[in-house]
Protein backbone atom coordinates (compact mmCIF):
# COMPACT_ATOMS: atom_id res chain seq x y z
CA UNK A 1 0.00 0.00 0.00
CA UNK A 2 2.99 2.45 0.79
CA UNK A 3 4.20 1.70 -3.09
CA UNK A 4 1.55 2.70 -4.22
CA UNK A 5 0.77 5.98 -2.06
CA UNK A 6 4.22 6.51 -3.33
CA UNK A 7 3.44 6.03 -7.28
CA UNK A 8 1.01 8.27 -6.86
CA UNK A 9 2.66 11.07 -5.07
CA UNK A 10 5.20 11.28 -7.76
CA UNK A 11 2.32 10.79 -10.53
CA UNK A 12 0.57 14.13 -8.76
CA UNK A 13 4.30 15.69 -8.63
CA UNK A 14 5.31 15.01 -12.54
CA UNK A 15 1.83 16.51 -13.28
CA UNK A 16 2.17 19.20 -11.41
CA UNK A 17 5.65 20.20 -13.06
CA UNK A 18 4.11 19.20 -16.46
CA UNK A 19 1.31 21.40 -16.42
CA UNK A 20 3.70 24.32 -14.57
CA UNK A 21 5.61 23.31 -18.25
CA UNK A 22 3.23 24.07 -20.22
CA UNK A 23 1.40 27.37 -18.92
CA UNK A 24 4.99 28.77 -18.82
CA UNK A 25 5.81 27.79 -22.73
CA UNK A 26 2.68 29.53 -23.40
CA UNK A 27 3.31 32.87 -22.67
CA UNK A 28 6.16 32.59 -23.82
CA UNK A 29 5.30 31.36 -27.54
CA UNK A 30 5.41 33.80 -30.18
CA UNK A 31 4.64 32.97 -34.04
CA UNK A 32 6.59 35.17 -36.26
CA UNK A 33 4.37 36.89 -39.17
CA UNK A 34 5.65 35.76 -42.68
CA UNK A 35 5.38 39.25 -43.85
CA UNK A 36 6.65 42.63 -42.33
CA UNK A 37 3.37 44.58 -43.25
CA UNK A 38 1.83 45.73 -39.23
CA UNK A 39 -1.30 46.37 -38.16
CA UNK A 40 -3.25 45.31 -40.97
CA UNK A 41 -5.29 41.83 -42.14
CA UNK A 42 -3.10 40.93 -44.65
CA UNK A 43 -4.07 37.03 -46.03
CA UNK A 44 -6.39 36.86 -42.90
CA UNK A 45 -3.98 37.16 -40.52
CA UNK A 46 -3.14 40.37 -37.95
CA UNK A 47 0.40 41.08 -37.70
CA UNK A 48 1.07 43.11 -34.17
CA UNK A 49 4.67 44.26 -33.66
CA UNK A 50 5.67 43.68 -30.17
CA UNK A 51 7.86 46.04 -27.90
CA UNK A 52 11.09 43.93 -28.91
CA UNK A 53 10.21 44.25 -31.95
CA UNK A 54 9.35 41.01 -33.88
CA UNK A 55 6.40 40.98 -36.29
CA UNK A 56 4.06 37.82 -35.07
CA UNK A 57 1.31 36.82 -36.50
CA UNK A 58 -1.37 37.38 -34.05
CA UNK A 59 -4.01 34.00 -34.60
CA UNK A 60 -1.18 32.06 -34.85
CA UNK A 61 0.65 32.86 -31.88
CA UNK A 62 -3.36 32.76 -30.21
CA UNK A 63 -3.85 29.21 -31.30
CA UNK A 64 -0.35 27.87 -30.24
CA UNK A 65 -0.99 29.76 -26.71
CA UNK A 66 -4.43 27.83 -26.69
CA UNK A 67 -2.84 24.13 -27.27
CA UNK A 68 -0.50 24.87 -24.61
CA UNK A 69 -2.81 26.33 -22.25
CA UNK A 70 -5.17 23.14 -22.76
CA UNK A 71 -2.09 20.65 -22.00
CA UNK A 72 -1.50 22.54 -19.19
CA UNK A 73 -5.11 22.17 -17.76
CA UNK A 74 -5.28 18.92 -18.50
CA UNK A 75 -1.82 17.95 -16.38
CA UNK A 76 -3.85 20.26 -13.20
CA UNK A 77 -6.66 17.88 -14.17
CA UNK A 78 -5.11 14.71 -13.85
CA UNK A 79 -2.70 16.71 -10.47
CA UNK A 80 -6.31 17.69 -9.03
CA UNK A 81 -7.61 13.84 -8.97
CA UNK A 82 -4.39 12.04 -8.25
CA UNK A 83 -4.31 14.60 -4.65
CA UNK A 84 -7.74 13.96 -4.03
CA UNK A 85 -7.22 9.85 -4.83
CA UNK A 86 -4.24 10.54 -1.59
CA UNK A 87 -6.90 11.41 1.02
CA UNK A 88 -8.03 7.56 0.44
CA UNK A 89 -4.45 5.99 1.90
CA UNK A 90 -3.94 5.58 5.27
Amino acid sequence: MMTLKLLTQLAAAASGIVSAYYWTKSTKVEVLAPTTSVGGVTGGGIHVKLGNGKIIDFHATYDLQSKYNAYAAYAAAVLALLSAALVFFP
